[in-house]
């Protein structure tokens, strides 16, 4: 008798053999580099992005044209809506000066940064005629663009100054105004004003329909040296209007880019006529 045991019937026995278990590990081994490879190089990936973007220089700002002289139909018009009346009220009684300017574009240099001031009215005609009072015996008004490292610079002043008897005999217009002009519109960083060109010609006498004696003009040109570099703002032109006044000495500095000044002939006549002082 044969002491033997069966299989059970209809029972498979799978075995793996080596080869079949080597290429097992290859194929993942395989799997897991490649897996391995795309992260390193995703990383990589976003690591030079993230470089790029905290290194990247921003674009130079371009100054911008202003077409002023399509807003004054008429520039005989006495009350035309484009233009702000600014009327600065001075320290000595007595003592104060009345000028227009575009409402678009020009704004306190003090404007917070995301509003510009004046807020021009937009309830009636009658609203936008009336004079805009600053208390004091200066104000300057630009036209603010923001520079690559987003510091606010002007391409363009119209800055406004009364000087009272007493300050008179040591105030020097050229070195006052230059200042203004270095700090507000070439590279505001920059201590040294004195490195600005403020090149004045033409002085003449000057009348308006309030002006009729004691007042001058004169044409002004600035630019910085040729070996410094001015940022955005690269040369000025314009005007410097000075009156005497009964209570004090009125002057109006007229300075904006090439183009502004040459494309704008009626505004900056404009600007001139509407200056008025206590004659």
């Amino acid at each position: 008798m044969n002491d033997t045991k069966d299989k059970p019937s209809g029972a498979t026995v799978w075995r793996s053999s080596p080869g079949i278990r080597n290429r097992w590990r290859q194929f993942t081994s395989h799997k897991l580099s490649i897996a391995v490879l795309v992260l390193v190089l995703a990383g990589a990936i976003a690591g030079y992005l993230y470089y790029r973007h905290e290194n990247a220089v921003a674009p130079t700002p371009a100054t911008r044209s202003s077409s002023f002289d399509n807003n004054i139909v008429n520039p005989d018009n006495p009350r035309p809506t484009s233009m702000a009346n600014h009327f600065l009220q001075g320290t000595k009684s007595g003592a104060g000066m009345r000028f227009s300017l575009p409402w678009d574009d020009f704004m306190y240099i003090d404007s917070p940064l995301d509003k510009a001031l004046p807020v021009r009215p937009t309830s009636s005609q009658d609203d936008l005629t009336k004079p805009i009072p600053k208390k004091g015996n200066n104000v300057v008004l630009g036209q603010r663009i923001f520079t690559a490292d987003n510091k606010v610079t002007f391409q363009g002043l119209v800055a406004a100054l009364i000087v009272p008897p007493a300050d008179q005999p040591n105030f020097v217009s050229s070195t006052y105004f230059r200042d203004v002009l270095a700090n507000l519109s070439f590279n505001t960083s920059r201590p040294d004003a004195s490195r600005l060109a403020l090149n004045v010609t033409a002085v003449r006498n000057f009348t308006n329909p309030a002006i009729k004696k004691h007042a001058q003009i004169q044409d002004i040109t600035t630019v910085l040296p040729s070996n410094v570099d001015p940022g955005v703002v690269k040369h000025l032109v314009g005007q410097l209007v000075e009156a005497k006044g009964k209570n004090a000495d009125y002057y109006l500095l007229i300075a904006v880019t090439d183009n502004n000044w040459n494309e704008n002939p009626k505004t900056w006549d404009f600007v001139r006529n509407s200056i008025k002082v206590d004659q």
